[in-house]
């Protein structure tokens, strides 16, 4: 009887079928994990990892966002307080509160709580309706 080279098995097509088919769902299945699932949550919260806001952004209170001039680039910290519907939220320090816009590929996975630290690198927005940051990077700490 003459070994056959597993190259000759006429399984090997379905075999190669099947480990693709079983490497692509576990891989979209990772993937899906990754890219979604983020954002407030009223509650308690999971970490989703580290992501760092740029250095050189100026760390200022709500106070001092609201007099700087429009399109000033801050760094915020302290905490997503209320869901004030669609993108907005109310963010607040010591200082007091403010709107944030925070869209939706800003969470980057990260699930959020009232009572998580976190920092908001953003632009300021002077409007019509008043002062708000619309959010470049979200980091929880």
């Amino acid at each position: 009887m003459k070994s056959r080279s597993i190259f000759h098995n006429a399984a090997l097509p379905r075999f190669i079928v099947v480990v693709a088919f079983i490497c692509g769902t576990v891989f979209s299945a990772l993937q899906a994990d990754a890219s979604g699932g983020g954002g407030f949550v009223p509650g308690t919260s999971s970490a989703a990892g580290f992501n760092g806001a740029k250095a050189n952004a100026n760390l200022v209170t709500v106070e001092k966002a609201k007099s700087l001039p429009d399109d000033a680039m801050i760094l915020l910290r302290g905490n997503i307080v209320n869901h004030q519907g669609g993108n907005k939220y109310e963010f607040r320090d010591e200082s007091g509160s403010i709107t944030v816009e925070i869209k939706d590929k800003r969470w980057e996975g990260q699930k959020v709580s009232p009572t998580d630290t976190v920092e908001l690198f953003g632009e300021v927005d002077k409007g019509r309706k008043g002062v708000s940051i619309e959010v470049k990077r979200l980091v929880k700490k």
